[in-house]
């Protein structure tokens, strides 16, 4: 998936539904009691990649809006990455736990230090 097709594919469900940018938005909110802006959409459909509560929620209002009218998703097709954001591997977080404990140890002695 690249992030130019997710956003070809969340235009492409709009128009599907027959609805203006600002109409998806309305139905969205009223859908999912959250709010999206016309601008926030139309950097989806350039391509950004919406977090994830907001993903969630454009799925399961999509999911039912298309489902209803017996329409298929080119959105719910895609299956989207998890966030790198935070993601370490095993010996990258032992060696952070190595260093904030290296970190811990001196603050002790200074402490040590401090109240003898």
């Amino acid at each position: 998936m690249t992030e130019e097709n997710f956003g070809k594919a969340l235009r492409a469900d709009r128009f599907a539904l027959g609805f203006t940018q600002q109409e998806f938005c309305s139905e969205l909110a009223k859908f999912a009691k959250t709010v999206v802006s016309q601008q926030t959409l139309a950097r989806w459909e350039k391509g950004a990649i919406p977090h994830h509560s907001s993903r969630v929620n454009l799925f399961q209002f999509l999911k039912h809006s298309l489902q209803a009218r017996g329409l298929q998703s080119d959105v719910l097709n895609f299956e989207f990455p998890e966030s790198t954001k935070n993601k370490n591997t095993a010996k990258e977080l032992m060696k952070i736990l190595d260093d904030q404990a290296l970190e811990i140890s001196k603050l002790k002695d200074v402490i040590r230090t401090l109240i003898s």
